[in-house]
């Protein structure tokens, strides 16, 4: 699943379904270009999270930059 063009400070995101189905595409714009590199992939699936702390789907993220 494809979205864009969205301004994201040079980095490139690769993610699955269970990421783009259950983050909004701005939130995951905002969590990309704020936190390091290092740092953004582990914010991301946060973002997927239930309040339960589950996923809902299976996720794969993976942030270079």
């Amino acid at each position: 699943m494809g979205f864009g063009p969205l301004p994201c400070v040079a980095r490139l995101l690769l993610g699955s379904d269970g990421l783009f189905k259950y983050v909004q595409h701005e939130r995951i714009r905002d969590l990309t270009s704020t936190h390091a590199v290092a740092e953004a992939a582990a914010a991301l699936v946060s973002a997927a999270r239930l309040p339960s702390g589950a996923l809902q789907d299976d996720i794969a993220v993976i942030v270079a930059g």
